[in-house]
């Protein structure tokens, strides 16, 4: 039997039970990842006094993603943490 583009892709697209069942059962459970905004009101702050505290603190933990950064909510907490220990 000879397969055409059209019955090629046409197969490429439909999904069998087996894969649906595989899909829909594999689910990983990623952490959410704070926002710029996001820091911005835990640490109550604007965005002006944000970038000059990122400035001067390059160790804060942040990651770039998709040319925007992202934060991880715990590593927040405990730099800010950190922070509040020294100061004392």
């Amino acid at each position: 039997m000879k397969r055409g583009p059209i019955s090629f892709a046409r197969k490429l697209t439909e999904k069998s039970s087996a894969d649906k069942t595989v899909s829909e059962s594999f689910k990983i459970d990623v952490p959410s990842l704070w926002k710029v905004p996001d820091v911005l009101s835990y640490l109550r702050v604007g965005r002006t006094a944000f970038d000059e505290f990122c400035k001067g603190h390059p160790d804060f933990p942040r990651i770039k993603l998709g040319g925007q950064w992202r934060f991880d909510p715990d590593s927040v907490r405990a730099y800010v943490l950190r922070l509040k220990e020294e100061r004392k």
